[in-house]
């Protein structure tokens, strides 16, 4: 038993495979969305449109938009999701996220908190925001 216990301590030592996952196009975010449910639940197309309207096709939101639906609709008892059910869930969706959110915040360097805070305010007074990415790992 002793061998089995280093055995499985050594496996969790092994370097871990990090995977980027960018955001998903409007073909894949749907099939994200509707295949772990197919027999189970349906999706009215803009139910759809609007989790990936607010997801933009990031797919961790999107699944947790989809797991916060999956519990709504086991509680109401049914089994056709309508675009009142995505903004039912919503507020779930951002206490669930707030852990993540907070976990980004505090990776992110000052520098780059300071260009979140100042793209949050531009789009609070209704500002489109577009820019480019630059590598600023050297500052």
């Amino acid at each position: 038993e002793p061998l089995l216990m280093q055995e499985s301590l050594a496996n969790l030592s092994r370097p871990i495979a990090y995977l980027e996952i960018g955001f998903l196009e409007p073909d894949a975010a749907r099939m994200l969305i509707v295949q772990p449910v197919r027999g189970a639940l349906t999706y009215e197309p803009q139910a759809i449109d609007r989790i990936f309207e607010l997801t933009s096709g990031q797919p961790y939101y999107t699944q947790l938009v989809c797991h916060e639906l999956f519990n709504h609709m086991q509680a109401e008892g049914r089994h056709t999701i309508h675009i009142g059910d995505v903004d039912a869930v919503c507020p779930r969706v951002v206490e669930s996220a707030t852990s993540q959110m907070q976990y980004v915040w505090e990776g992110t360097c000052p520098l780059g908190q300071r260009v979140l805070t100042a793209m949050a305010e531009a789009e609070k007074q209704g500002t489109q925001v577009e820019f480019e990415c630059y590598d600023l790992g050297h500052l």
